[in-house]
Order: C-alpha cells, then sequence, then structure tokens
C-alpha cells in the first residue's frame, strides 16, 4: 500500500517532476497536487468527481485500494456492466468479448437504482448471520470433540469392566478347578494309606510268626515243638499266599494325577487377538444454518455440488402380525428392540407378559414369570430388560437367561415410557419428571424439571433426549441434561404416545386419538404424516426403529403389529 508520503502527482510525474499529491480522485484513481486540481476542478469531464485527502487514502480498504476502473486491456473507462455475466466492461469490451451478450446497463444507471443503505445493511447481515453460523458450526465440532473423549473414556471404562468380569470369571474356574484337584488328590492319599496301613498290620503278622519261629529253635525239639512248628509252617504259609494275592491285586496299581486344560481355553488364545475392534462411524450431520436471506433457521447437508432442500421419507409394508391374546386379554403399550433383532411387546393387560417376535415375523414365546403388568420395556443387553410398571410405580429388571424379576427403584408417581441409554435406565415419572437409574453405581438422579403428563415416553440417541406428552399433545426434543431444544405441536397429532429415533435423528411418534404415525425432522420445524386410520392404524400406541436396518415396528393397542421397511430419499436441486 502507498503511503501518503509516496503519492505523487500523477499529471506532474508524467511531465518529469515528483511534486507530492495533496488530493487523490478514486474515479480518475490518480494523485493531484494543488495545481492540478484546480484544472480537475474546472475541467467539464472531472469538475463532477469527488476528490479525497491522501491522508484518506491511506485509510481506505485494500479491496477498494486494489479496484480497476479502467479496462487494462483497453486503456478505457469502465462504463458498463455485462448481466450475463456480471463483469465491467469498457466500450470496446462490448463490441469484442460480449458480442453475443444483450441488456448491458450503464454503471451510472446501476449506483443510481441501488440503495446503498440497503446494499451494506445486507452485507452486514450476511456477514453477522455467517459469523454465527461459524459459530454453530465450532460449537458442533466442539461438541463432536467432547462426545469423543466422552466415548473414549466409557470404552476404557468398558474394557476395564469386562477384564475384570473375565478375571472374576477366570479366578472362578482356577478356583473350581483348584478344589476338584484337590478333592482328587485327597481321595488317593486316602486310598493308598489305607493301602499302606493293611501292608503294616500284615508286617506285623510276618514279625509275630518270626518271633514264635526263634521261640522255638531256642528250647528242645519234642512232639509239642514238633506240632507247633507245622501250625507256624501252616501259618507262613497261608501269610505267603495272602502277601501274594495282596501285592497282585489292584491296591497296587499305579496312580497319577492327570489334568487337561480345556481345549477352548487354548482355542480362545489362538484366536482372540484383541478384546474388541474400534471403529470409526460417519453419519451425516445436519447443522442448523441460519439463512440471511428468509430470516430463519434451516437444516442443511452437503451432497456434493447439490443442496438438498427436502428429506422424503416411505414406508413399504413387510408384515402385518395379530398378537396372540394372553388369559386375560391383551393391551400393548410398549415395543423394543433386543440385541438380538427380535422385537419385544410390552402387554399391559392382566396377563403379564412381554411377546417375542422373531425376525421372520412369527412369534415365539411369551416372557410370562412378570409379577406386575408390563407397560413399556427397554433391552438392556442380550438377557437383562427394563420395564416400568404404570400405576404399580416401580421399575424392574427381567433376567430372562435366569427367569428372574428383580425391583430397581420404587417412584412416588406413575411411571411410564422408559429407555436405556449406555449405563442408566431413564424413565417418565408423570406429574413430575424424567429421571434416571445408573445401573452401575445405583444411583438415580433428574433429568428435566417439568412435570410429565401421564402415558408419556421417552428414547435417546446421540446425547439427545425425545419425549412425549399425551395431554400436552407435543414432543420435545432436549440435551442430556434436559436443556430443551425444540418442542413440536400439532393438530393432526393426537394423545401422542410412543417415540423412536432413527439415525439421521428424525424422530417417529405414533397419535393414539389421530390414528397416525408421522416423522418430524431433526430440527423440529417440519413432520410428514407417514400412516393413518386409511393403513389399518387402530389406537397406535407404540413403535421402535431398527437403525441398522431401517425398520421401523408400530404397534397397535389391540396387538396388531405392522413391520415397514423404511426408505429415505433427499429432494436435491442443482444451485
Amino acid at each position: 500500500m502507498a503511503s501518503t508520503s509516496s503519492i505523487l502527482c500523477t499529471i506532474c510525474n508524467l511531465r518529469h517532476n515528483q511534486i507530492p499529491a495533496k488530493v487523490w480522485c478514486p474515479e480518475c484513481d490518480e494523485g493531484l497536487c494543488v495545481n492540478c486540481q484546480e484544472h480537475h476542478d474546472l475541467a467539464r469531464l472531472t469538475k463532477e468527481h469527488r476528490v479525497i485527502k491522501v491522508e484518506e487514502y491511506d485509510e481506505l480498504l485494500p479491496l477498494m485500494q486494489s479496484i480497476k476502473q479502467y479496462c487494462e486491456k483497453h486503456n478505457d473507462r469502465f462504463e458498463y456492466i455485462c448481466p450475463q455475466d456480471e463483469t465491467l466492461c469498457c466500450r470496446k469490451c462490448i463490441t469484442t468479448q460480449h458480442k453475443t451478450c444483450t441488456n448491458f446497463m450503464t454503471l451510472e444507471d446501476v449506483i443510481c437504482s441501488s440503495t446503498s443503505s440497503a446494499l451494506f445493511d445486507a452485507v452486514e447481515q450476511n456477514l453477522n448471520c455467517q459469523t454465527r453460523n461459524l459459530e454453530m458450526a465450532k460449537n458442533d465440532r466442539e461438541g463432536n470433540k467432547k462426545l469423543v473423549i466422552e466415548q473414549n473414556e466409557k470404552f476404557r471404562k468398558d474394557i476395564k469392566t469386562m477384564r475384570e468380569k473375565v478375571k472374576e470369571y477366570l479366578d472362578q474356574l482356577e478356583k473350581k478347578m483348584f478344589d476338584e484337584l484337590d478333592y482328587s488328590t485327597e481321595l488317593q492319599k486316602n486310598g493308598i494309606s489305607k493301602v499302606i496301613e493293611e501292608i503294616n498290620g500284615k508286617s506285623r503278622a510276618l514279625e509275630k510268626l518270626k518271633d514264635d519261629m526263634m521261640i522255638m529253635k531256642e528250647n528242645k525239639f519234642d512232639l509239642k515243638a514238633f506240632l507247633a512248628m507245622r501250625k507256624l509252617n501252616k501259618d507262613a504259609t497261608l501269610l505267603e499266599s495272602d502277601v501274594q494275592d495282596f501285592i497282585h491285586s489292584s491296591n497296587f496299581d499305579r496312580i497319577n494325577v492327570d489334568m487337561s486344560i480345556a481345549s477352548e481355553i487354548a482355542t480362545f488364545l489362538a484366536k482372540i487377538k484383541s478384546l474388541g475392534t474400534v471403529r470409526i462411524v460417519t453419519r451425516p450431520r445436519a447443522i442448523s444454518m441460519i439463512d440471511w436471506r428468509r430470516g430463519k433457521i434451516q437444516a442443511v447437508r452437503e451432497v456434493s455440488s447439490k443442496q438438498i432442500t427436502n428429506c422424503e421419507t416411505s414406508l413399504a409394508l413387510s408384515s402385518k402380525i395379530n398378537a396372540p391374546k394372553g388369559k386375560a386379554g391383551i393391551s400393548i403399550t410398549g415395543c423394543a428392540l433386543s440385541p438380538s433383532g427380535q422385537i419385544l411387546l410390552a402387554d399391559f393387560s392382566p396377563s403379564k407378559r412381554i411377546l417375542t417376535i422373531n425376525g421372520n415375523g412369527t412369534f415365539e414365546k411369551d416372557i410370562n414369570f412378570i409379577d406386575v403388568p408390563v407397560f413399556d420395556l427397554t433391552c438392556i443387553d442380550s438377557t437383562k430388560i427394563g420395564f416400568s410398571t404404570g400405576s404399580y410405580r416401580e421399575v424392574k429388571i427381567i433376567d430372562t437367561a435366569a427367569q428372574t424379576v428383580s425391583e430397581i427403584t420404587r417412584t412416588s408417581g406413575n411411571v411410564y415410557g422408559i429407555t436405556f441409554d449406555e449405563e442408566r435406565l431413564v424413565y417418565c415419572v408423570a406429574n413430575q419428571n424424567i429421571k434416571s437409574f445408573n445401573t452401575s453405581d445405583e444411583t438415580e438422579s433428574e433429568i428435566q424439571s417439568d412435570k410429565l403428563k401421564n402415558n408419556s415416553y421417552v428414547c435417546c440417541f446421540e446425547n439427545r433426549l425425545y419425549h412425549t406428552s399425551q395431554n400436552g399433545l407435543s414432543v420435545s426434543c432436549s440435551e442430556s441434561n434436559g436443556k430443551v431444544l425444540w418442542t413440536f405441536c400439532s393438530e393432526k397429532l393426537k394423545q401422542p404416545r410412543g417415540i423412536t429415533v432413527d439415525s439421521r435423528r428424525n424422530v417417529y411418534v405414533v397419535g393414539e386419538a389421530s390414528n397416525n404415525l408421522i416423522v418430524i425432522t431433526e430440527d423440529g420445524s417440519k413432520f410428514t404424516e407417514l400412516l393413518t386410520k386409511t393403513d389399518e392404524l387402530k389406537k397406535p400406541t407404540a413403535v421402535c426403529y431398527d437403525r441398522k436396518n431401517d425398520v421401523i415396528t408400530v404397534c397397535n393397542k389391540d396387538g396388531r403389529v405392522f413391520i415397514y421397511k423404511v426408505q429415505q430419499c433427499e429432494k436435491v436441486e442443482s444451485q
């Protein structure tokens, strides 16, 4: 950038006179000394030009200083703008490079027709919006960074917990093996000790016979001695036979303690090279971006060079099933997906059971060793199911392997919707709030302070919490700490019940009174009605989403179950 002291009068400089400029003409793009300014102000072509002091020229933005008002190719002043490519043109440019272009506008007309204040306001608004967009983008990335760190800590705990479980299990196997080894060894030691005791008995009998023989040797040999010797000989023969039989019996089989390590252990050590696998899962993420032209938030995703303007969801019916009634009827109020892909249904009727649907759409069995009705349920792992009990005000866990039911906590209000999020059970307590129970340290905490209505449902996904309020006619999305992000209400959705979320954070809700299934966009601004009464929805109460296979299950209260394949396509338009 030229400094004030280095700006010379352009006209004088052409005359080889280096005279400092006192003013600058932005339109001529030239510096002027006092004498040349006087001619400049009087000349017909330049007297309307507004000049600035050279001191002010230094304060101009480099952008303004770098703008050329003359065509370098034709050495002529820019006078027009081409509407086709919005380039500045001189008169020669129009006749040479823009022969096919039309509707040229003079720069004077463009400047006169545009309101400079409005243009400045629009640019300022755009820059402010982009600042907010970048702040939101930064917050999104910082949140993702925090999430990655939290996941790292969680999985490190999981690895340690798994190692401790493996160690505990191996310790149990070791103790069992030691006990078995000690028992077998002790048993054989006792048997050998009995044989040794028997040998000692025979040795004592032999010593007695030897003592008797020595006594007879020392006494005079007579008839009595002769008869006694014969008796002694007979006893010795019998003892010999007994010793021979004894030594040749199984009592003298060689006893060895042998042990073999289970082949599964060797296979485990050979095959298991790692405690698990670490994967980086990337999902399309929609950032709420402010559109300064429309003054509202838009959900924007980038797909190569195209911009998404809408996202459509369509359903294809895969299966339609009638759940078998129990001994006391049926009332389906909850639905969940097991780790193995089975669909579990909560029957809140006095039948007190959980129904199981296999992947092929057939019912496998009832879990019917439960002592209270099941309102809603969630899978904790492959064998444990957490469930709520409605007006029974209990949260319990079923162990399907051990066929046991244990109470986790009692609530002071009716408990309805329930879900499992990492290490905690999250559930809705009527007239109170959403609470959680940590299954690791067995502590209960409050997530959201807003009072809930009866029959509220909840689900969690990617540090977000979603819940319905039947009487409030609303669906809400909040952060994991309970801070509300958005609330959705619509006359189309009456008595919202079951709620679930897909991998794109689209929210699916069933309306028991409106007999429909709707999908709400991730920011809560739009919704689409997917299923209605014409699709045989009649008092739908429960819904669950299989994110791995994009399959959604919708349940009527009377036990009719519909399984749909979800297809999501994005409408795009070229920019």
